[in-house]
């Protein structure tokens, strides 16, 4: 059972940022005020920064307190009460600004400097389980542009927090890999399970022409070796991302191999790019028949036996609400939708938001199960962001009488929290218990 979220104490003070970035369309909008990045100051809330606030007020410098850093790691991670850790994300030496991107409060939050030192800090009170990557952006430029044009500046200057050694993305690349915040170490998805050879299946590569769609999509197959062909299979959509990045087949292997799972066929589905991503997986009728009268019956081909009761519908974002999209098209195909972060805020063009909600709303009940997760992090954006539209959306499949359970997360828009739950979800599917 996750904790509820009490909210983010980060103290009060007037912050410089005229505009603050989300992740959803409608939210990046048409914004004209100038996006200022100049420096704020506040008051630390941290036990361990106001210390040093005080020693530097008596002539003292940083240099311990970055040795302890530097032997201890960063965040720095402080008691707050029997459910909440205060956290403090750092950074030394910038000469303008630091940015945290991928923070609690939002994208692209500002960090403070602490008494004209060369430490940067921004403090969050987050339940004691939160999971989530990050980077950090320093000496980020003024760029004469819209907003948007300056959150990709802040994009641009994103590098893993080099204090931090935890992280999801193996390599020497800081500007490729987030830095992780793991606060309760129980997880699924380490970084060794994702760097385990696959050994107990095997991962196949192809390429799948559609016709609905006029193009070419890589699909990787992952069968584990039993002796009866496996019963589950899990469609999961931005296959490249969870493949390529996260090494989710890896990962479910050693989980089967270890019985935390039982056998599952893994079917990724690529994405292809951004631009066909986001016309493709919003509710798209052509997607859906690809979906049913190409992709399945490809699959039948490869050999894969495919029950609709025991079929998954699976992805993140854009991802879980084409899981939900799908099955609302082709129900009597796909028994079961996992949904991670689905973003049910959507709507065409000149809608209000929630259009798939009402969709489930108006039409009759089918035979589909659902599984929804959503971080607690996730409140911005139309309809208030990813959180409240996802619960909006449990409420209608209840009242439908659906058979539905949702999952809140203490995380944001996160691969880390998303590949949590989609072994949770996976193990509530196929019958055991969570642990």
């Amino acid at each position: 059972m996750k904790m509820a979220w009490s909210g983010l104490l980060i103290g009060l003070s007037t912050i410089s940022t005229a505009a603050v970035a989300s992740d959803s369309p409608a939210a990046q909008g048409e914004q004209k005020a100038k996006f200022d990045i100049s420096v704020s100051t506040l008051e630390p809330a941290s036990p361990a920064l106001q210390q040093l606030a005080k020693q530097l007020a008596g002539g003292a410098t940083t240099d311990a307190f970055w040795q302890a850093r530097q032997q201890e790691g960063t965040p720095l991670v402080e008691p707050f009460d029997s459910h909440h850790k205060r956290v403090t994300f750092l950074w030394r030496g910038a000469q303008k600004n630091v940015y945290l991107i991928g923070s609690p409060a939002g994208e692209q939050d500002p960090l403070f400097r602490l008494a004209g030192s060369d430490v940067w800090f921004r403090s969050y009170v987050v339940p004691a389980d939160t999971l989530m990557q990050y980077k950090l952006a320093p000496d980020v430029p003024q760029v004469n542009g819209s907003p948007r044009e300056q959150q990709r500046a802040i994009m641009a200057s994103g590098q893993a927090d080099p204090l931090n050694p935890q992280t999801l993305h193996p390599g020497d690349d800081r500007r490729q890999r987030y830095s992780l915040l793991a606060l309760d170490p129980a997880r699924y998805c380490t970084l060794s399970r994702m760097n385990k050879p696959i050994r107990y299946g095997r991962l196949t590569r192809h390429q799948l022409d559609s016709d609905f769609l006029g193009n070419t999509r890589e699909i990787k197959i992952y069968r584990p070796r039993v002796p009866q062909p496996a019963r589950w299979t899990l469609l999961l959509f931005d296959g490249k991302e969870y493949q390529d990045d996260y090494h989710v087949a890896n990962v479910l292997d050693d989980l089967i191999a270890r019985h935390v799972l039982p056998p599952i066929n893994v079917v990724f589905i690529d994405a292809l790019d951004h631009a066909r991503r986001s016309a493709e997986l919003p509710p798209n009728p052509r997607f859906a028949d690809f979906m049913a009268h190409e992709l399945l019956p490809w699959l039948h081909r490869q050999g894969l036996t495919m029950q609709r009761q025991k079929t998954v519908l699976a992805g993140s974002s854009y991802g879980g609400l084409a899981s939900a999209w799908v099955a609302l098209r082709y129900p009597r195909l796909f028994g079961n939708v996992l949904s991670l972060s689905g973003s049910y805020w959507w709507a065409p063009k000149g809608e209000a938001p929630g259009w798939l909600t009402r969709e489930y709303q108006q039409a009759p009940r089918y035979p589909v199960r659902f599984w929804l997760q959503a971080g607690i992090f996730e409140t911005r954006g139309p309809g208030g962001g990813n959180y409240p539209n996802t619960r909006a959306f449990e409420q209608v499949l209840r009242e439908k009488g659906y058979r539905v359970s949702f999952h809140s997360s203490s995380s944001g828009h996160d691969y880390a929290a998303w590949c949590e739950a989609l072994v949770d979800g996976m193990r509530d599917f196929t019958g055991l218990v969570r642990q």
